[in-house]
């Protein structure tokens, strides 16, 4: 789903939410032009998953861009929190369930103790609605579901140590943590710290 691409050194254009390029508590990632991280790797996403935040290309369905956006991603990850957004590898199950496996960029929900659910499309964490401006209401799900119900089913009532439960904010057309189960500390390859889009000028 991600194809690596080549290393970048300085960021020149970047585009999204505006500002200090500081993180804020909503978790959205850094979008001015600043000096990249010494140890950085670029990604392309092709998938809608996380829509309208990523954007891939049309005519790919769901898809808002002239072209796939590029993910400048700080590997290793480090220093993980609820809204990083992050390149990992896949779960086994991934394959099986969505027909893709390999490298997917997503945004980590839930953190290692944890209590998460969905209701009616909306994200609980220990029994609080989670304020999620970067998911639009056009593109949320109406599932409802608890730890329980996600892979290996039956087993969990909060997440483990060193496991993260991950979606897309395309909540409606993501194939994520709630189809195929948590994703291990050791399969997070990076944190994605710059969205690079194409320039329509």
């Amino acid at each position: 789903m991600l194809r690596r691409v080549a290393l970048m050194g300085l960021v020149l254009f970047l585009v999204g939410c505006g500002g200090s390029g500081k993180r804020s508590a909503t978790g959205s990632v850094p979008v001015k032009t600043i000096a990249v991280p010494s140890r950085t790797v670029t990604y392309s996403s092709a998938a809608s998953a996380m829509e309208p935040t990523i954007h891939c290309a049309r005519p790919g369905t769901g898809c808002q861009g002239t072209a796939n956006d590029g993910l400048v991603t700080k590997e290793p990850a480090t220093g993980l929190q609820r809204a990083d957004i992050v390149v990992f590898r896949t779960p086994p199950l991934a394959a099986v369930k969505c027909g893709a496996g390999g490298k997917f960029v997503k945004r980590i929900i839930g953190l290692p103790g944890d209590v998460w659910e969905e209701r009616n499309g909306y994200v609980y964490i220990d029994g609080k609605k989670l304020d999620e401006p970067y998911v639009q209401a056009e593109r949320r799900d109406a599932q409802t579901l608890t730890l329980a119900d996600i892979p290996p089913l039956r087993t969990m009532k909060q997440i483990p140590q060193d496991m993260y439960l991950v979606m897309g904010d395309n909540r409606s057309s993501s194939c994520d943590s709630r189809v195929w189960g948590l994703v291990p500390r050791a399969n997070i390859i990076g944190k994605v710290v710059q969205i690079l889009r194409q320039s329509n000028g």
